[in-house]
């Protein structure tokens, strides 16, 4: 499948999330259309990942459990939300190890203004924001 064909059916499959969740009434539907985001996304990196080098390999993992994630944390209970929370922990720790190989050639400075944006992000956000 051409990325050009992909987009198109991408593309409307959030465009059918956007509308389920636009419709409130209709949250079995959710149950579909969330998932199938994600699942399109990992059916589509597995048929293309034989055209990428073995490091690819770590995307796999971390679409599936970011999958498993969304899937758990549709459900209302507390070990659902566990589950969910575990699952996207593991997911981040794929797109670690998958971005981490990906850099052939590490750059110190926008890694240091990201991380002085995002102190100074969190320390705006808490000092104006009243939490509960």
């Amino acid at each position: 499948m051409q990325i050009r064909d992909f987009l198109k059916i991408y593309g409307a499959l959030v465009l059918f999330h956007l509308a389920v969740i636009y419709r409130e009434d209709s949250a079995q539907m959710l149950y579909l259309s969330k998932p199938l985001i994600l699942g399109s996304l990992l059916v589509y990196s597995y048929s293309r990942i034989k055209d990428y080098p073995k490091s690819w390999l770590w995307l796999l993992p971390a679409l599936l459990f970011s999958l498993l994630g969304d899937i758990a944390l549709m459900f209302t209970e507390q070990s659902a939300f566990l589950i969910g929370m575990g699952s996207f922990a593991l997911a981040h720790l794929s797109y670690i190890l998958f971005y981490g190989q990906q850099m052939t050639k590490l750059r110190v400075l926008p890694i240091v203004l990201a991380i002085v944006v995002a102190v100074v992000s969190i320390s705006l956000l808490l000092n104006w924001v009243t939490l509960p």
